[in-house]
């Protein structure tokens, strides 16, 4: 919960210039005549990982060791997100939750689309984080922003490599944390 509350905080600043980051993106996703009904292959699973231990230079993990992907839907991850105010964080794509050691994806993403799977990326970079560094990584507001632009580079080298010229995590360099409570 800790970690909950400190994103909590951070929602107003974040969301504010996040909606603007992943307009385009999203708007595509509401244009889409065929949204899939999804599931995680194994095989691309650790096509990802593989990726994101690549592209972070953490130490790698087995692909047994990752967390549950739990599909739901945008309302939902967006209430988890942002529980008093779910319409700021209508654009999330995905939630690690790192208390209960899982991966939410929203369901309209496409497994077949590399800019889709960055989310992904940008997910499993947290796991990574986690089991390097472990729940003192994520503490306080600094840290947290901290994981979050490392989460976005790995992210971004992604897109990168799959010849994807888009940036995500703009709107980090706006994020300021509230004074810490001592």
């Amino acid at each position: 919960m800790y970690i909950k509350r400190k994103l909590h905080k951070l929602e107003y600043n974040f969301v504010k210039y996040l909606h603007i980051e992943h307009f385009f993106f999203f708007f595509a996703i509401f244009l889409r005549q065929n949204i899939n009904n999804m599931s995680i292959s194994k095989e691309l699973l650790s096509q990802l990982l593989a990726a994101t231990i690549n592209f972070s230079g953490l130490p790698p993990i087995d692909i047994s060791e990752l967390p549950e992907f739990k599909i739901v839907s945008s309302e939902k991850l967006a209430s988890m997100v942002c529980p008093d105010h779910p319409e700021r964080c209508s654009s999330v794509a995905a939630l690690f939750d790192t208390e209960r050691y899982l991966v939410y994806l929203q369901d309209t993403l496409d497994l077949q689309n590399p800019m889709d799977n960055g989310f992904i990326v940008h997910e499993l970079t947290h796991v990574l984080q986690l089991k390097s560094f472990g729940m003192e990584y994520f503490d306080s507001c600094q840290k947290i922003i901290k994981s979050e632009k490392k989460a976005y580079q790995v992210q971004n080298r992604y897109y990168a490599d799959k010849g994807i010229s888009w940036r995500e995590g703009f709107s980090l360099n706006f994020m300021k944390c509230p004074a810490e409570e001592e």
